[in-house]
């Protein structure tokens, strides 16, 4: 059973410079960090660069929300303190827009001609360019509140989002919103008492969207999925607080993660039929997930370990990740994405250690960032390249 432990700095079978390691040394200073990982998983090379985020904006902020165009060539972040940036693969700062809001989620569509945003009561639509479309104000039993979440589908064509009520209010709302021209498609939670709504996914061609509500008690929820006019696919009560959601690319299976008052859970379904093909009890908390072999494994954290599993078989292999959990919003402890260019896997923690790891859980490299804690990550599907938020900075590992 893999260890990989996480590292005190850099880790591969190559060695970096000192000048790169004072680039790493410099993000307890806030700086902006770029990584590339050599194509080849047995022998990755480094090469780091940086930048102070006073030359970008300030302040800076945490960025709690992070997205990539499948090529890795366009990278977004959404920052703590409302500040939407936009990169291209290289680090170079495109623009940035100031929305007045900390931004609760970013999603782009496959090209990265376009970005949604969360952010406040608002629902964005920017292009590539930095121009707004434009923005969708929500309402109905969630007036006042704010968005929770956004995501965008890959061919650009459907945006879908959740919102939450007020403070006191344990109400949510569901959105289903047409890119080309900002209106709203169909919604669901209007003139009920709904669960505020932690997260939101949609099929690469939108024909299939979802959403995961709690009450914020780590004592119940529901998953709820979506044909692309709006037809209830899939409606499933749970006995734990939902907090993680992801969709295989053609809506076949649904994996959720959850909370629980002493533990959280694993389960994927089958939304095709509504039965449920694998369910794990967890030993802590399931904050993030992430699916393999096109659904027939999926990754998660869990207190301070990663876990990769075989639907509907058991754990393949563990790894302690030694990160602290947390319930935090946007900050919850070890966070774990997927791409499906060499099935790696990135995991982060609120140590502020990233790894990248293969799907057996050899370790192919590891990176310590002093001063910061890892707050998002997005991988691209194709090119290998992740893309980190963290407290001080971002950072792109690249495997191209």
């Amino acid at each position: 059973m893999p260890t990989g432990r996480l590292g005190a700095s850099i880790h591969g079978t190559n060695p970096f410079t000192a000048q790169s390691a004072a680039a790493v040394s410099a993000l307890a200073l806030g700086v902006l960090l770029v990584i590339s990982v050599g194509a080849s998983a047995a022998t990755p090379h480094l090469t780091i660069w940086s930048q102070p985020t006073a030359a970008i904006s300030a302040p800076a902020g945490t960025a709690w929300t992070t997205a990539m165009s499948t090529n890795g060539n366009y990278l977004y972040a959404g920052s703590s303190t409302g500040i939407l940036y936009s990169f291209s693969g290289t680090g170079t700062l495109r623009w940035q827009v100031t929305l007045g809001s900390g931004i609760a989620g970013v999603s782009t569509d496959g090209t990265g001609n376009l970005v949604a945003v969360a952010a406040g009561a608002n629902f964005y639509l920017f292009n590539s360019t930095g121009s707004q479309l434009w923005n969708f104000t929500i309402g109905g039993v969630v007036a006042g509140g704010s968005t929770s979440a956004v995501a965008l589908s890959q061919d650009g064509n459907m945006v879908v989002g959740g919102a939450v009520g007020p403070a006191g209010s344990p109400t949510g709302e569901f959105y289903a919103i047409v890119a080309a021209t900002g209106l709203l498609y169909f919604g669901h939670g209007w003139g009920k008492t709904y669960m505020p709504i932690h997260a939101v996914a949609v099929t690469a061609n939108g024909s299939e969207s979802g959403m995961i509500a709690g009450n914020g008690y780590a004592t119940g929820g529901t998953v709820e999925l979506f044909n692309a006019t709006g037809f209830l696919n899939l409606y499933k009560t749970l006995n734990e607080t939902p907090d993680s959601l992801a969709l295989t690319s053609t809506g076949a299976r649904v994996f959720i993660g959850t909370e629980g008052w002493n533990a959280g859970e694993v389960l994927v379904f089958n939304v095709i039929n509504g039965h449920r093909l694998w369910y794990y009890a967890a030993p802590s908390d399931v904050y993030c997930l992430g699916i393999l072999a096109g659904g027939k494994e999926v990754t998660f954290t869990t207190g301070s370990d990663l876990y990769t599993a075989t639907v509907g078989s058991g754990i393949d292999w563990t790894v302690s990740l030694g990160g602290i959990p947390s319930a935090t919003p946007n900050a919850h402890g070890n966070d774990v994405v997927v791409g499906d260019h060499q099935q790696e896997i990135a995991a982060g923690n609120l140590n502020g250690t990233v790894e990248l790891l293969n799907t057996s859980g050899a370790l192919l490299l590891s990176v310590s960032l002093a001063g910061s804690s890892v707050a998002s990550m997005s991988i691209s599907p194709t090119s290998a390249v992740v893309w980190v938020g963290t407290s001080t900075s971002v950072m792109r590992i690249s495997g191209t």
